[in-house]
């Protein structure tokens, strides 16, 4: 194991000092370190959350004779457990077409978005539901 002080000096820690015999114990190492590397080493029962995810979807209805605000709050609705809605904004199409641009914040989690997704799309009156942007935040 390496690690680095403050200073940046470089320094080797054999296993051996730290590894108390116990695989569930690790002895402390006297000293304040900037970083430390861990090539090769495991930790169980180790949990690391991973971020979330800004998402910008944009839901177009069916025809142009749909109310956007009723669909909007269908849509709301059906996703509000799955995610967190920042905003909700209206997009001019073409030919009085206009399509729903959700921004939604999910987190970065396998499937998720295509959860929200396909339950977006399971709502009455949805045509398409297109991902336009996908942020780490």
């Amino acid at each position: 194991m390496w690690y680095r002080t403050r200073g940046g000096r470089l320094f080797n820690i054999s296993m051996s000092k730290l590894w108390g015999g116990d695989y569930r114990k690790v002895q402390t190492v006297q000293g304040t370190f900037h970083a430390i590397c861990l090539p090769k080493m495991w930790i169980y029962g180790a949990v690391i959350k991973m971020g979330d995810v800004m998402v910008l979807l944009r839901v177009l209805p069916e025809s142009v004779d749909i109310d956007l605000e009723s669909l909007k709050n269908d849509i709301t609705e059906k996703i509000k457990d799955l995610c967190k809605i920042n905003s909700v904004n209206e997009e001019e199409i073409g030919f009085g077409l206009k399509a729903l641009m959700f921004q939604v914040i999910v987190p970065d989690e396998e499937g998720k978005i295509d959860r929200v997704e396909g339950a977006i799309s399971s709502v009455k009156n949805v045509s398409q539901v297109d991902t336009r942007d996908i942020s780490l935040i």
